[in-house]
């Protein structure tokens, strides 16, 4: 391994679980970095398909890769086990079936370099199947330290609607140092099936003393419909287990974060609607939570049909609460409707079922863009 003077050694961690129409994608992207001070370790967590073979290949084509092998252990164990293998200054992540712009460690390394910062992040592009969604970080690009630190940890999590978190909490699109972050990482226990980024990035964030943000998006995440987030699986024990380490989190930076422990009830709330979406739907008092500006015998049109809209269309009707006209997504499918012809239909409200709200942004503008009265659109209102 080459060191050249003033480029640290990056330690990129890729856990590797079946996913083997992705994987060359993911790696080639990592390889064809510009900044070439990396160490790439493959993890490959039991894989029942090819990405063993596929690993074992690039290992022979670029030295600096290596592969390590093991029993399926999920995400977690597989991640853990690459922070144990890794010697570089700094590291980052990235998940196997995504993959990255040519210069993303290029230029956070240059900000890391040049600042000293403990984190850079970037934002991250969302790649459905026919169309792709920027997410950007949604504070101002700059260096945040001293009183601006602070300032940014006791607003990091906004309340103007629901979860809306100024530095996104994947832990792919960032690079951090090493020593520090992986305390943390050590941490997560091994059966955490959901918010295992968030139990990561929280602590580090609020015990950081300078973070960058570099303005840019660089990581493409890849929305897959087989995907663990998109499986009907429930994660009851994983919401203690980010709760636990939360308070901790709080307990240790209540000096830091001052109104904190009512925005994180919103982060609790906001993996129980990703992880068990139909104990959160419900009917209230005539009120459907958490949709309380939809109204008895509405006419509405649902958009979203993924978990999320499922269990709002599984509560709507069998209750008979209102009548969804048309169920919208962008995603073709049975029974679907793209957003373009809501317009064909006579409806009183439109109902948001998304989670991610710079997704609900995207969205709304776009509902508005074709026309639609933005007091006809109904996001979450806990």
């Amino acid at each position: 391994m080459l060191y050249r003077i003033n480029e640290p050694l990056l330690s990129v961690i890729i856990p590797v679980y079946n996913v083997e129409a992705y994987l060359n994608k993911c790696i080639k992207s990592v390889v064809r970095q510009t900044y070439q001070n990396l160490e790439i370790i493959l993890v490959d967590d039991g894989s029942i398909d090819g990405c063993g073979r596929i690993c074992d290949e690039w290992k022979k084509k670029d030295p600096r890769i290596r592969v390590l092998h093991k029993k399926n252990g999920g995400s977690t164990s597989a991640r853990q086990q690459g922070f144990r293998l890794a010697v570089g200054d700094y590291v980052a992540c990235v998940d196997s079936d995504d993959w990255i712009e040519a210069d993303m460690y290029e230029y956070l390394m240059g900000i890391a370099v040049a600042s000293n910062s403990d984190i850079v992040t970037s934002g991250l592009i969302r790649d459905y199947k026919n169309h792709s969604i920027i997410e950007n970080e949604k504070i101002n690009a700059g260096i945040y330290g001293g009183d601006t630190l602070y300032h940014l940890l006791r607003h990091v999590i906004k309340t103007n609607h629901f979860f809306d978190s100024q530095i996104n909490m994947h832990i792919t699109n960032k690079i951090f140092r090493k020593e520090r972050l992986i305390k943390y990482q050590m941490d997560v226990p091994l059966d955490a099936k959901i918010g295992e980024d968030a139990d990561v990035i929280y602590p580090y964030i609020f015990e950081s003393k300078k973070i960058a943000v570099s303005g840019k998006c660089f990581y493409h995440y890849v929305v897959r419909n087989d995907s663990i987030m998109g499986t009907s699986i429930t994660h009851k024990e994983s919401m203690k287990i980010m709760k636990d380490i939360f308070d901790k989190c709080i307990v240790r930076n209540e000096n830091k974060i001052e109104n904190m422990k009512e925005q994180l009830s919103q982060v609790h709330t906001f993996f129980m609607c990703m992880s068990d979406p139909d104990s959160i739907f419900r009917i209230n008092g005539g009120m459907l939570y958490p949709f309380s500006q939809i109204n008895p015998q509405d006419k509405v049109i649902l958009y979203g049909a993924g978990r999320f809209g499922k269990a709002i269309k599984g509560v709507i009707e069998s209750q008979n609460y209102c009548e969804i006209v048309a169920w919208a997504d962008k995603v073709k499918g049975e029974g679907l409707i793209y957003p373009e012809n809501i317009s064909e239909y006579y409806f009183d409200k439109v109902i948001l079922a998304v989670i991610n709200a710079t997704v609900a942004d995207d969205i709304e503008n776009y509902l508005i863009h074709l026309g639609i009265n933005k007091q006809k659109i109904c996001r979450i209102n806990l």
